[in-house]
């Protein structure tokens, strides 16, 4: 089920995605490359292998005002193959802003899968699911 996070930073919660997303996309991201290094004595550093097709998708509303047709946001996790994670800062009969940069987006789903057509549909879908939201 999707966490609804009242107050949350935005900015700060996208930065600190970052290493999740890479760790989930590669099996490795710089803090587990740091862990390893001070641990095991281990300098070498590499590229990073994709092993995962991994994509972060934003919600946004087109004005200000009370969200509604929002209560999907519930069943994500069951509806999309590649759900991994997501972070609502907003849910169904919400006071919403109008998003015009990532402080005032709604929140963010990760997803996560071995086969990119399938991140792809489930992007897709995300996109006709906040295109039923209503903010009025």
């Amino acid at each position: 089920m999707p966490a609804v996070v009242p107050g949350t930073e935005p900015g700060v919660e996208t930065a600190a995605l970052l290493p999740e997303l890479t760790l989930l996309g590669t099996g490795s991201n710089q803090l587990t490359r740091m862990v390893r290094h001070h641990v095991d004595g281990d300098a070498s550093v590499g590229a990073y292998e994709q092993q995962r097709f991994v994509r972060s998708v934003h919600w946004s509303s087109p004005r200000t005002g009370v969200l509604h047709n929002a209560t999907t946001l519930a069943s994500l996790d069951t509806l999309l193959p590649s759900f991994h994670r997501s972070s609502m800062r907003f849910g169904e009969g919400s006071s919403v802003p109008h998003t015009t940069d990532p402080r005032t987006s709604l929140g963010y789903i990760a997803l996560a899968h071995n086969d990119e057509r399938q991140v792809e549909r489930d992007e897709a879908q995300l996109r006709s699911i906040e295109a039923s939201f209503e903010v009025v």
